[in-house]
């Protein structure tokens, strides 16, 4: 499915991911940037009690990596979850979700490179939350999980590395609209041969080989 409102987030959004990558995982340019470097360990330092015995001395770097492929994963998330809305007559409800999240992008674009990584992080984190929280009620219905990833521990990451107050105001208005998206949206009907079965989900953390200890 193609719309203006998709086309317009994953130039935006390739592009913020783009200038984040090559920020954030580059070190001699993170080194450069002490402002970048200090952001991305106090969001590391923020979340390395989730993890254990595992956040060891390379830790930073891993959770470098974790949340500039967060960020970068969000246009593949978005196309995806719209195909899964065309699929299941949500379709309207996917345009919606495209235009809330262009217009959350362009309200949060900065090209100064401390406030563009924060920014970055911020877009991707309310994306997201709000994919998720709509998955979640067409997965109540469908039996199964519908994307490739299971992004619920690294949302958890993300919202610790925001900050709680600012993250907890992107989550309740997530669910605010969500609330709206969803009072007219079509009945789901759970296949038969999902019912009872167990479906493999996998943890986007774990390909970063960071397993949450909770």
């Amino acid at each position: 499915m193609k719309s203006t409102a998709l086309s317009a987030l994953n130039n935006n959004l390739l592009s913020v991911s783009n200038v984040t990558q090559f920020l954030v995982v580059n070190p001699a340019i993170s080194c450069k940037n002490p402002v970048v470097l200090a952001i991305v360990n106090r969001a590391a330092q923020r979340c390395r009690h989730w993890f254990g015995q595992e956040a060891d001395v390379n830790f930073e770097r891993k959770f470098a990596l974790l949340l500039t492929d967060y960020i970068a994963s969000l246009p593949t998330l978005v196309a995806e979850f719209n195909s899964l809305c065309e699929r299941n007559g949500w379709l309207n409800i996917a345009h919606q979700t495209n235009q809330i999240i262009v217009s959350f992008l362009q309200q949060n674009s900065e090209d100064q490179a401390d406030i563009a990584v924060v920014n970055a992080l911020n877009i991707a984190y309310f994306s997201h939350r709000l994919i998720e929280e709509l998955h979640d009620h067409m997965m109540c219905r469908l039996g199964k999980p519908e994307t490739s990833w299971n992004m619920t521990g690294v949302n958890i990451l993300a919202h610790q590395a925001i900050g709680e107050a600012y993250a907890a105001t992107l989550d309740q208005t997530v669910i605010e609209l969500v609330d709206k998206l969803i009072i007219n949206a079509p009945t789901l009907t759970e296949l038969e041969n999902n019912k009872n079965q167990t479906f493999i989900w996998p943890c986007f953390c774990e390909q970063h080989g960071l397993s949450l200890a909770c």
